[in-house]
């Protein structure tokens, strides 16, 4: 009688005598892939920098807003008059409108509308970058009185960037000392960055 056996392998020693195949990319398949990839970082490269610059646009419109109603709020607590005005040292007030380049919120004791030595700096905003103006259609500081208001010193304040005045924001102030944010200017006609 003849005795057929099966060599049964385990499925362990089947596997470390089988020879092991490696895949991998080829240099052409590589190089498409990186060329596809090339091509789509360009093309997405302009919508992400004007979304970098739209977020750039918004933190600095809504700190500017934050500061005003910060000045607002401590004009109501202190029933003092708080002032808002443009300061490139971050310690006095600047002769001009030049809001871009920073700006400081105080107490006025003396309702001279100017920061002295004794007077309470409440905030102080220096340059965060070169990229925006901020235009004013006035040259006074803004004045909080203790009641809120801000009468006489309403004003609109224009944020622009490098991309001009499609993409401007404005801050409108009034005389209650409410700030809104607005696109366009309040007949409708868009913004002005000059």
């Amino acid at each position: 009688m003849h005795n057929n056996k099966h060599l049964i392998l385990s499925p362990h020693y089947a596997a470390t005598t089988r020879k092991s195949e490696q895949s991998a990319f080829t240099l052409i398949e590589l190089l498409v892939t990186l060329t596809i990839a090339g091509i789509i970082a360009v093309s997405a490269a302009p919508s992400l920098q004007n979304l970098l610059m739209d977020n750039r646009m918004v933190t600095r419109v809504n700190d500017f807003m934050a500061n005003l109603s910060l000045a607002r709020s401590e004009a109501i607590h202190r029933g003092a008059r708080v002032v808002l005005c443009p300061s490139a040292d971050q310690q006095n007030c600047a002769k001009h409108s030049a809001w871009h380049k920073g700006w400081i919120v105080f107490v006025d004791d003396n309702s001279n509308r100017k920061h002295e030595n004794d007077e309470m700096i409440l905030r102080l905003q220096g340059t965060v970058n070169d990229i925006f103006t901020i235009k004013s259609g006035s040259h006074q500081p803004v004045v909080f009185q203790p009641q809120g208001g801000s009468g006489g010193t309403n004003d609109t304040f224009i944020f622009c960037d490098a991309r001009g005045p499609l993409k401007a924001r404005a801050i409108v102030l009034s005389n209650s000392g409410r700030p809104r944010i607005a696109h366009h200017k309040s007949d409708g006609k868009p913004l002005t960055c000059v």
